[in-house]
């Protein structure tokens, strides 16, 4: 769902101007000091708290000590009322203005968070479907996506198989933790060129994850083919492992796993990469 900026930053605007208009009041009544300096500067104090455990913990907790403070605030006005016979229409004010302060602080930061979290998955689009990889100059998912028909109907025209290869580093969260952001950009760049290097077909080589490192690549190609691209594949880069002087003190290991294209179960790319990403848990 797309945020509606426009709307979100009418929101916020009128929300800043609702609680300014809250302060102002405050300001005003509290100068005017019908309910006692100290009964109001508790009542400030207490309002201030409110505000606080609304903004850290949401609007449910705000409201639910807001209810208690109200109570607590209507038990003391009926005292006054009943045992000391005094009661005047300013005594109400403590018991309006709390949730008030409280709904409009939640809608401040309901918003706030709002444009975060939108920010967040434009930041993760940007990441995932750009034309090229910023790392590994690589074509992106966007591509694979896109160039699937074009294999696809070559496949038939020249009635040969199709097949999908993907290649992951394994234990790739606990790794990256490890490594620097060298030695990470030196990996990538690693698989990328042994993958191109390996493969007859390195020109259709796509970077198809950039949050968890994928890559993948179409073949005309036979399953024995394919077992043997794996092989060769996996001890190509143990080698260049060896070589480099900033990953070889780290353990390094690659999974590999190949999908082979069924017209009438794979209708679409994600579906054919799909099926080699769960072929990749079989890959010991």
């Amino acid at each position: 769902m797309k945020l509606n900026k426009r709307y979100t930053s009418t929101i916020m605007d009128l929300s800043l101007l609702f609680f300014i208009s809250l302060v102002s009041i405050t300001v005003i009544f509290v100068s005017i000091g019908n309910n006692g300096f100290f009964i109001d500067l508790i009542s400030l104090l207490i309002t201030l708290i409110l505000v606080i455990i609304t903004y850290f913990t949401g609007i449910v907790s705000g409201l639910i000590f807001t209810l208690i403070f109200v109570f607590v605030q209507l038990g003391y006005v009926s005292y006054q009322y009943v045992f000391m016979k005094q009661f005047t229409y300013a005594s109400l004010f403590w018991l309006i203005i709390p949730p008030l302060y409280c709904l409009s602080i939640f809608l401040i930061t309901y918003q706030v968070r709002l444009l975060e979290k939108e920010n967040g998955r434009l930041k993760k689009n940007n990441v995932q479907y750009n034309a090229l990889d910023a790392d590994t100059h690589l074509r992106t998912l966007t591509l694979y996506e896109s160039d699937f028909s074009m294999f696809v109907n070559l496949s038939q025209r020249f009635q040969t198989d199709l097949y999908t290869v993907v290649v992951r580093i394994r234990y790739w969260d606990s790794l990256k933790k490890l490594m620097t952001e060298e030695q990470t950009k030196e990996l990538l760049k690693m698989i990328t060129r042994v993958f191109q290097e390996s493969s007859d077909q390195s020109s259709s080589l796509y970077m198809v994850n950039q949050v968890t490192p994928t890559w993948s690549s179409y073949a005309f190609s036979t399953s024995e083919s394919v077992r043997v691209f794996r092989e060769l594949l996996k001890e190509r880069f143990l080698e260049e492992l060896e070589k480099s002087t900033n990953l070889n003190n780290l353990t390094i290991d690659l999974l590999v796993s190949q999908a082979k294209y069924e017209p009438e179960e794979m209708t679409k790319a994600s579906d054919f990469l799909s099926e080699a990403l769960n072929g990749l848990q079989y890959d010991v």
